[in-house]
């Protein structure tokens, strides 16, 4: 989740809409998508094939630009909340 930074929601909103294709084309990259939260929060929800290609995208050149291009538009800390995945048996 990220809080974007005085009068910088937009300009948040734009960068991470530039990084998120590069992120589609990592390997393991099932869903990396951005919402708008009713608290002002936007928060970015992924999902990974595996742990090591989570692993590899925290670690790559994809997060690496989207680090850069997020310089001074999100207040600091950034809330990241990891869960796995649960099967659902519906009847």
């Amino acid at each position: 989740m990220f809080a974007p930074a005085a009068r910088a929601q937009d300009r948040l909103i734009e960068a991470l809409q530039k990084a998120i294709p590069a992120m589609h084309e990592e390997p393991g990259c099932l869903l990396y998508a951005i919402h708008d939260a009713a608290d002002g929060l936007i928060v970015m929800i992924e999902k990974w094939a595996s742990d090591s290609d989570l692993a590899a995208h925290t670690e790559g050149p994809a997060v690496a630009r989207l680090n850069t291009l997020l310089d001074g538009l999100a207040r600091q800390p950034r809330y990241a909340h990891h869960h796995d995945t649960t099967a659902c048996w519906h009847p």
